[in-house]
């Protein structure tokens, strides 16, 4: 919290001087979401460059100061910044009298969420349900199948389509067999439940693979915002598409033009196909599941890139895109 990690009676964070010192606070609405967005970024990344920086604060927003003091004051943690950096995250550890266990993230959560789990709403009507294995996601799937289920991972479409709700919520986080990542001579195959950050981080890291990944990736950043590409599954977003056909998924436009295939699963009887991205628009998803996706390396000859024509850089849904 901005609490824990620095305030006036323990001490304030270097985050929190820099942007004071920069003038990068005026109402202070949006300062503690700045202070923590960057925190978070220096505990995943310690050495960023300025470009890093600012592509990581476009979901968060200023009414105020125009940005301009607000980058300065946190492009003066990276390692390419004008003055002297200050990027030594040991450095931020001594700043709060917390634990320097408790700085670190110390991932408490991640071994209650592998278990499953089950709940109920107050008032009876609604169920959240989470599978740990694919066979339990397949067994829940059959046995709610009369109450129409609702696969979620981050349910970020509901922020476009507030209307649509479900008595029964199926939490795909958990499920390792959708989280899987495999690089292959031929290309990448990668699991349904990675955040579309982290496929844009897979492509990059692949890119002397195929030029193609790179324009992929460079495409892919420019939906939604940095905290919605951070929760949102690239699956949900095909979904989107799949169940409303106007909804103009720049997931489904870079993947089609990959020729990447899908690979389908059903709680029926296990089995799994394998679709291109127009037949997948035809298929019924009714006890189906994205399972992963295969996005191939380019051919001798091949070439690709994309397109999209938007008001602004992020937050924004495509005018056209190709």
């Amino acid at each position: 919290t901005i609490e824990g990690i620095g305030s006036r009676a323990k001490g304030y964070h270097p985050i929190q001087k820099a942007l004071a010192d920069h003038n990068g606070s005026q109402c202070g609405f949006c300062s503690s979401g700045i202070v923590m967005n960057m925190y978070g970024l220096l505990q995943n990344n310690p050495h960023p460059t300025k470009q890093i920086i600012e592509d990581s604060f476009d979901g968060n927003l200023c009414r105020c100061t125009g940005y301009r003091p607000i980058l300065d004051a946190m492009k003066s943690f990276a390692v390419d910044a004008d003055g002297p950096s200050t990027t030594d995250i040991e450095d931020f550890k001594k700043v709060c009298d917390t634990p320097c266990s408790r700085l670190a993230c110390a991932k408490d959560c991640d071994a209650a969420s592998a278990r499953p789990a089950h709940f109920r709403s107050g008032d009876g009507n609604t169920v959240w349900v989470r599978p740990v294995t694919l066979n339990e996601l397949y067994a829940t799937m059959r046995a709610t199948a009369s109450q129409s289920p609702r696969l979620v991972f981050a349910n970020t479409s509901s922020g476009i389509y507030k209307d649509e709700t479900s008595s029964v919520y199926i939490d795909l986080s958990a499920v390792p067999d959708l989280k899987s990542i495999n690089v292959t001579t031929s290309g990448l195959q990668v699991g349904a439940t990675n955040t579309i950050s982290t496929l844009i981080a897979t492509l990059k890291a692949q890119v002397a693979m195929s030029v193609s990944y790179a324009s992929a990736a460079a495409h892919l950043q420019k939906i939604g915002n940095l905290p919605v590409r951070n929760a949102g599954s690239w699956a949900g977003n095909l979904m989107l598409t799949h169940n409303h056909t106007h909804f103009p998924s720049d997931v489904f436009i870079v993947l089609s033009g990959l020729g990447a295939k899908l690979t389908l699963g059903s709680s029926a009887d296990g089995s799994s196909t394998t679709v291109d991205l127009f037949q997948f628009l035809q298929t019924d998803m009714t006890q189906r599941v994205i399972l992963s996706v295969f996005i191939p390396i380019l051919q001798t000859n091949e070439y690709f890139t994309s397109y999209k024509i938007m008001i602004r850089h992020q937050n924004s849904h495509a005018y056209v895109n190709a």
